[in-house]
């Protein structure tokens, strides 16, 4: 469907309908068909939150300066996001 993420190392049983805006985990195993406006991850997949409530809680992790809007993403947001992997790491 339109609008999916599908993450790495997943596994999609043939046969198995993933719903539009929805996103599948890395390494999850999808044996059941995936909800519209889904994320699911898991051996076997289960359902997590809303794809809504999962954006909601992304936006949260960005100071508000450097919030993105639609699709760009500012030099700022990709440094800061980069130090904060770096320091996550130690």
């Amino acid at each position: 469907m339109d609008n999916v993420f599908i993450g790495t190392n997943s596994t999609i049983v043939g046969g198995v309908r993933i719903g539009p805006k929805a996103i599948v985990a890395a390494g999850a195993v999808v044996t059941k068909d995936v909800p519209e406006n889904s994320v699911v991850g898991g051996v076997p997949a289960k359902y997590i939150c809303s794809f809504d409530e999962w954006m909601e809680r992304r936006k949260e992790q960005y100071p508000s300066e450097l919030k993105p809007t639609h699709q760009d993403v500012s030099d700022e947001l990709v440094k800061y996001m980069w130090e904060k992997f770096e320091n996550d790491r130690s």
